[in-house]
């Protein structure tokens, strides 16, 4: 028991001198750090100022020299200054939050108010009124939209009469007027003008003649194609004169007497393919046959003319549209030679048509695709028989046939002027006007082409376009 007792007070003898040790250690370390805390210490009345609430945001950064004093001089206190720092440093932060909501709630109050505007009168607002006031356009769709593109793609160029002669003109006023009915009709019109310029055409001093002649032609040729009027057909014939392959030296006689001879010879082989054309319809229409037409055809006109002369009698149903007045014109002519005829509109032909024996198309051209190129109708027309039966002619001649290919009606040059249709309706702001001048007519529809050569099927339009013994006029492309 001694021996415990004395080893247990040695123990606490011994943790007394190390207490009274530190005791006496810690007083030395408390008499420096009490001097420095004077120079770096942060008084308690300048944190209550920094501590205040400030308007602006405070962009000064946090003062760390007193702490970084305070961690150099490692007194016992070191605890306490920093804990005053942090708790300085969060009151900062928060002051500092609290200024940037009110100032985003500020923005947000002023973006919120409407902005106040002078009332003041100015152009623009006089614009507006002004623009109110007038009838809104109306927004094209679908086929009427379709109709407006093409009405503008196919707008009137080059139809400056100046330097135009006066034949050219009186044959695009029978042409506006409906006075000149299909292609044919239209390319011996053409023939005849131009013999009249050539009549009139005078060279000029120190011009070749070659070169200015073609000029002269493609002027008078331009004013027809700007106002809507050249065709297949009438490209061929201007083509088939060649006045590019005149003599350079050629005198100006010679020049008119070459040029005239191949208007001749033109006007003569139209003549020739129109009464074979005639020779082979002949072997389709039989004594007392129903046939059926549509608008006016020079050629099928010609045809029924030279077979009723030699004898054979057949009746006419001619189908006749609101439109174009070729209906009567054909109905005109065939009742002057004393053919049975009926006339009918359009709309009615599905009631005549089972009656009918044989149907007569006069083709504008005929297209690389084997399609038809008639009159507007004309694919109505071969719909109506093809459902009921009736075989379908297209009367066209070779030169007619052409390398285009259309898949519809809408293609360039192939509308009438609204002017000429219905005057009444130019000034109705919702309705489009549009009448197609031609059809697309479909190579099934079709039953066989009539032409000056033979009887040919639809199929053998490319074969006779790349013939190499068929005309060479054939040859060029027509745009």
């Amino acid at each position: 028991m001694d021996v415990t007792k004395g080893a247990e007070m040695s123990r606490e003898d011994i943790k007394a001198a190390r207490q009274a040790k530190k005791a006496a250690k810690k007083s030395k370390e408390n008499k420096k750090p009490e001097q420095k805390e004077e120079k770096t210490i942060v008084p308690k009345e300048k944190a209550q100022e920094q501590a205040q609430p400030k308007p602006a945001v405070v962009k000064e950064p946090v003062q760390k020299a007193p702490v970084e004093k305070i961690e150099e001089t490692g007194s016992t206190d070191k605890g306490k200054v920093q804990q005053k720092s942090s708790k300085e440093l969060k009151e900062e932060r928060r002051l500092k939050q609290e200024a940037q909501r009110a100032a985003k709630a500020q923005k947000a109050e002023q973006a919120k108010a409407p902005p106040v505007i002078e009332a003041k009168p100015s152009k623009s607002v006089k614009a507006v009124t002004e623009n109110v006031n007038k009838p809104a356009k109306p927004m094209l769709t679908g086929l009427a939209r379709t109709i407006a593109t093409m009405a503008r793609e196919c707008a009137r160029i080059d139809c400056n009469p100046d330097g135009v002669h006066p034949a050219f003109l009186q044959l695009e006023a029978r042409m506006q007027s409906r006075l000149l009915e299909g292609s044919t009709a239209r390319v011996v019109g053409l023939m005849r003008a131009l013999r009249s310029v050539i009549n009139d055409y005078k060279v000029p001093e120190n011009v070749a003649i070659t070169r200015d002649l073609v000029e002269h032609v493609e002027k008078q040729v331009a004013y027809l194609r700007g106002r809507r009027l050249m065709s297949v057909a009438l490209d061929h014939a201007i083509k088939s004169l060649r006045l590019n392959t005149l003599a350079y030296d050629v005198s100006e006689q010679e020049a008119k007497v070459t040029v005239n001879a191949a208007i001749d010879a033109y006007i003569n082989k139209i003549e020739q393919d129109m009464q074979s054309v005639a020779l082979n319809l002949a072997h389709k229409v039989k004594d007392g046959a129903l046939l059926a037409v549509y608008s006016y055809s020079c050629l099928i006109m010609n045809a029924l003319k030279q077979l009723f002369k030699t004898g054979k009698r057949f009746r006419v149903v001619v189908v006749g549209s609101n439109t174009h007045n070729g209906g009567m014109t054909m109905l005109s002519q065939l009742s002057d030679l004393g053919v049975e005829c009926t006339y009918l509109l359009i709309n009615q032909v599905n009631f005549i048509m089972p009656r009918v024996q044989l149907v007569l198309l006069g083709a504008e051209s005929m297209l690389a695709n084997c399609s038809m190129v008639g009159p507007a109708g004309s694919a109505q027309i071969a719909c109506v028989a093809n459902s009921q039966g009736v075989p379908v002619y297209a009367c066209c001649e070779t030169s007619k046939f052409s390398y285009d290919s259309h898949q519809g009606s809408f293609f360039k040059q192939n509308e009438l002027e609204p002017e000429f249709l219905a005057p009444q309706l130019k000034n109705m702001p919702y309705m489009s006007q549009c009448s197609l001048r031609c059809d697309v007519v479909p190579e099934r529809f079709i039953s066989a082409i009539i032409t000056e050569v033979t009887i040919l099927p639809c199929s053998s339009v490319p074969d006779v376009l790349h013939s190499p013994s068929s005309d060479t006029v054939l040859k060029s492309r027509t745009t």
